[in-house]
């Protein structure tokens, strides 16, 4: 699952614990 978390900007983060900015 991704969880959407607002810290920088807008990221999203999936199970393995990657980042990824959109």
């Amino acid at each position: 699952m991704t969880n959407i978390e607002s810290s920088d900007n807008v990221g999203i983060s999936d199970i393995q614990g990657r980042k990824f900015r959109l």
